[in-house]
Parts: C-alpha cells; structure tokens; sequence
C-alpha cells in the first residue's frame, strides 16, 4: 500500500532517481577514485577510511540527483510572466523614483518593495482624505499616489498568481520533488564530509585520501575555490593533521 505521505509527482521523482545507473555506483569506479590501503595506514586511520568511502558515495547520490533535478526542469514548462507584470509608459511616470525600464518586466524585489509599503501608503491616503485639501497640485499628487496604489495592487496580485501557475507546473513534472530530494541528499553529503573533516588522518595516506575527496572540486583557475562550503573544513583538517604529526612524514 503507498505512504499516505507519498504524492504522485514524488514516486514519480523518485522513480527517475531510481532509475539513474549512478546512484548504484560500481565498485570498479569506486576501487579506482580510493586506491587500496594496507599496512599500518589502514590500521591507523581504518574509521577515517570508512567515512572517506561514506562521503564518496554520499557525493556520487547527490550528483545523481542533480542530473534528476536538471532533467525535471527541462521538462517543466515555461509559464511566461502575465502582461500586468510588464512596465509601461505610464509605469515609469508613476515609479520615477526606481530604475524601470519600457518592456522590462517587474522585479520580486521591485514586488517585494510593493508588499513593504502598502501599509504605509494606505495611511497616507486616508490622511489626505480627511484633510481635503483645495490646493490643485496636492489634489494632482494624491491622484497619482491613488493609481500608483491601484497599480501596485494590481502587479503584485499578478506576481502572486504567476508564481502559483510555475508551483503547479514544477509538481506536474516532478522538478520540485526531485529539488527537495536534491536539497535532502546535499545536506547529507555537506554532513559527511564534515565527519571526515573531524576524523583526524594518522597517516600520509589518511590526509592524501582526504585530500583526494575534495580535489575534484578544485579546477586550475577557478575563481571560486576559495569558497567551497564544507571542503574547507576537510582542508583545514589537513593542515591540523600535518601540524599534528602523521606517520610516513
């Protein structure tokens, strides 16, 4: 009997991450990316082994499940942005003070502004209202200030509604079940290459195996490899280890 929990669009992810050959990863591979350890070095550093071997095939699930999630989105349609959302003329004079463009479409940040001042402005408008002011051009702002209002309303309704439709369309061809999966699998990975980072290496062997978990994430001139999340960690402990003393150095 399926899991009360288990949605349609779920088992279905789940079958496309299932039916990936590199989530069973083949031992041929793996003997091939961690060379065979004996001696003493796979006395001394045996738990550190085991949580090199946990990490890499933590890693090779969570690039199976990326292959799953980019797959997912290729399949999900593209819901185009409703024309409320696109700028006209008449945007641009009501919302002279930001950088709007003709035929450019609406920001979230610009829709996310639009939810932040929406009490403020509903209270300016109820002032000016009691007030009734005769002066022509107060009289002219305050009608500008009411269509800028009425079209905020009416842009942020609209974003609302698109986002809802792009929702439906990621559930029907499984993008936001795999990206959860995804995120869920990333976390484990992240996890366990921070117990590696926390198992101090006892041998050469040890520290050039954690070292070896981590290079392919280091590419010759990359711009971001000195931001690597929880590599940093494992290199950290190298440096920890070596300052620590291993055997065969």
């Amino acid at each position: 009997m399926r899991h009360p929990t288990e949605t349609p669009s779920r088992r279905a992810a789940l079958g496309v991450l299932a039916s990936i050959p590199a989530m069973a990863i083949p031992a041929a591979a793996m003997a091939a990316s961690t060379p065979a350890i004996t001696g003493a070095a796979a006395e001394l550093d045996a738990e550190l082994f085991g949580l090199i071997a946990a990490a890499r095939e933590a890693a090779a699930r969570f690039e199976a499940a990326t292959m799953a999630m980019e797959e997912a989105e290729n399949r999900t349609e593209d819901v185009p942005k409703p024309q409320a959302l696109i700028v006209t003329l008449e945007d641009v004079k009501l919302f002279w003070h930001r950088t709007v463009e003709v035929g450019s479409s609406f920001r979230s940040s610009d829709i996310n502004l639009m939810r932040e001042q929406q009490p403020e402005r509903f209270s300016v408008l109820a002032r000016a209202s009691i007030t009734k002011p005769q002066n022509e051009q107060v009289e002219g702002l305050i009608r500008m200030f009411a269509a800028r209002e009425a079209r905020m309303d009416q842009a942020i309704a609209a974003y609302d509604r698109w986002q809802e439709e792009r929702e439906l369309a990621k559930e029907r061809s499984g993008e936001r079940a795999v990206t959860e999966w995804q995120e869920q699998l990333c976390a484990e990975m992240n996890e366990a290459r921070q117990r590696v980072g926390s198992m101090r290496a006892r041998t050469l062997a040890g520290m050039l195996a954690k070292l070896a978990l981590i290079a392919p994430e280091f590419e010759e001139e990359d711009e971001w490899a000195s931001d690597v999340g929880p590599s940093e960690r494992v290199l950290i402990s190298v440096a920890a280890d070596y300052r620590l003393g291993v055997e065969g150095v």
